[in-house]
């Protein structure tokens, strides 16, 4: 994974590129940052909360970033956007004004976008904060004893 702003290089990048210096990226958070392949949700998180965590989750792993420490700001992320879904059901059903005055969902709406927007381009679920994302793909090497037990085929 990378650090830092857009423009910065992972460590296997500066090794490779013979840029590394341990002054400077020997201290970097990526290389003790464990990737997991799932992470189980608040106990509270029922229905809909929990759908749209397991989604969030899926997404993460699949993109092959999710990380134990995202655990907060997943149930934010999930926690604010049923809220704006809420927010925005009473709109479309109320209007934009009720009793004469703005629907207060519409605030309500625009306070859980402001909490969404940034979360949203961080795990990367935008096409934009996709194309930033630049992870090392680790390929499972085949065990040595296993292969040599298993049959091949030989080819005529």
């Amino acid at each position: 994974m990378k650090g830092g702003d857009k423009r910065s290089k992972s460590m296997e990048a500066h090794k490779a590129s013979g840029t590394f210096r341990a002054d400077r990226h020997g201290s970097r958070i990526e290389s003790s940052v464990k990737l997991v392949d799932d992470i189980p949700a608040p106990a509270y998180f029922q229905g809909e909360h929990l759908r749209k965590w397991n989604e969030v989750v899926g997404h993460l792993r699949d993109f092959g970033i999710l990380a134990i420490q995202d655990a907060d700001s997943i149930e934010t992320y999930v926690s604010s956007i049923l809220v704006q879904k809420m927010a925005y059901a009473s709109i479309i059903s109320d209007g934009l004004e009720v009793d004469g005055f703005p629907n207060p969902n519409l605030k309500v709406y625009q306070q859980m976008e402001a909490i969404i927007k940034p979360l949203r381009e961080q795990f990367g679920f935008t096409p934009r904060a996709r194309q930033g994302i630049h992870v090392k793909r680790v390929e499972k090497k085949a065990d040595p004893i296993l292969e040599i037990l298993t049959p091949k085929r030989k080819v005529i």
